[in-house]
């Protein structure tokens, strides 16, 4: 899967694209699956657009947009981002030009900076370097509490990257979980997104008879997995598999199998 330069490409540039952009009435632009993919491929494999240190301020943040050539600041400005910051609502942000500078500009791009680890390219280097970065197309995938790709940082490829957590039927829109809400219930989970001004419409935030089993399977996945955590050293083999069973059965019911890996 060839990797762009600061973006993945669109469609047109791109026939072997997994996805292209699509816009549905006032809803923000999104990532629609534009063939069947497998579960497990690799639909997005993108490089940062600017980087921060773990521990920035806002002249970090200044700095670095300030650094930007004119094409990196145009797909800063074009990226119709997930999350809007403080700004309430269901997420999804554009920045005008007259808001290309200033506080609007930090607080998106404070609320979409991802932490990844810089490793050095040669042994005689220091350890790996925590950081944070920004990358606009994993920054456009809906987000979802029953997510179908799951994103994460790939140290090899220096890139960020997305796979298919299930087969993903032509048509469907890519959603991740960016909150770790595999073991949140509904409430805890919109407290998070609410912090972020995003409104997930997955059927573990609906509401009746599918939200109540989702925060029920979930609370039983939290249980085990303290347990499994604070017990493992001194509990017997025989139950600990029975656990372990049972929390792979839940994830599989929960559809997050892929998204949160349980070794056996």
């Amino acid at each position: 899967m060839p990797c762009a330069r600061y973006h993945q490409l669109t469609q047109e540039q791109d026939p072997t694209a997994y996805y292209y952009s699509s816009k549905v009435g006032d809803l923000r632009r999104r990532l629609t699956a534009r063939k069947p993919i497998p579960k497990g491929t690799r639909v997005i494999c993108e490089r940062s657009l600017l980087v921060l240190p773990l521990h920035n301020d806002d002249c970090d943040v200044m700095a670095a947009y300030d650094n930007l050539c004119g094409h990196q600041k145009s797909i800063l400005a074009k990226t119709d981002w997930r999350s809007c910051g403080n700004r309430r609502g269901s997420g999804g942000a554009q920045l005008q030009p007259e808001q290309m500078y200033g506080t609007q500009l930090i607080d998106l791009v404070r609320s979409n900076l991802v932490p990844i680890q810089i490793v050095p390219k040669v042994l005689s280097e220091p350890q790996a370097l925590p950081c944070q970065a920004l990358f606009p197309v994993t920054a456009t995938l809906e987000l979802s509490c029953v997510p179908n790709v799951h994103s994460a940082w790939n140290p090899v490829l220096g890139c960020f990257t997305g796979r298919a957590t299930r087969d993903i039927k032509e048509g469907a829109t890519l959603t991740v979980d960016t909150i770790e809400g595999a073991l949140l219930l509904n409430e805890e989970r919109t407290e998070k997104l609410a912090a972020m001004g995003i409104t997930c419409r997955c059927y573990a935030c609906g509401k009746g008879v599918e939200r109540e089993r989702s925060d029920e399977r979930r609370t039983d996945m939290k249980r085990i997995s303290e347990k499994l955590r604070n017990e493992s050293p001194t509990m017997n083999p025989v139950f600990g598999m029975r656990l372990v069973k049972v929390m792979k059965q839940a994830l599989l019911e929960e559809q997050l199998a892929f998204t949160y890996p349980l070794s056996p």
